[in-house]
């Protein structure tokens, strides 16, 4: 395998694991685990426990809350045709377009 065939491989592999990383964040929130672990929410998890900067932290609870609603979405993370950034920026969007009583 050449250098640029091997990068394209662990792209490949980081939209994997990334989703992998929404699926425990997702599981971690549904049973509370961040909370027995003495964590207020599970964004300082993601900081404290996690080490992700607050960016990146907001980016991954970002995709957990709109899985939620769309499953569908841990599936293009993991095949690569969506990724955190976008999805992130689509739930700034839609939050901000979504009347807090609805929320």
């Amino acid at each position: 395998m050449n250098l640029h065939e091997e990068t394209v491989f662990f792209v490949k592999e980081e939209s994997r694991f990334t989703s992998l990383v929404i699926n425990n964040l997702q599981k971690n929130f549904d049973t509370g685990l961040y909370l027995e672990m003495g964590y207020a929410n599970l964004y300082q998890y993601c900081i404290k426990a996690l080490g992700y900067s607050e960016h990146c932290a907001y980016r991954r609870l970002a995709v957990v809350e709109m899985a939620k609603e769309l499953p569908e979405i841990k599936e293009k993370l993991d095949s690569g045709s969506l990724n955190l950034t976008t999805l992130s920026m689509a739930h700034s969007l839609i939050s901000s377009a979504t009347p807090t009583a609805v929320r």
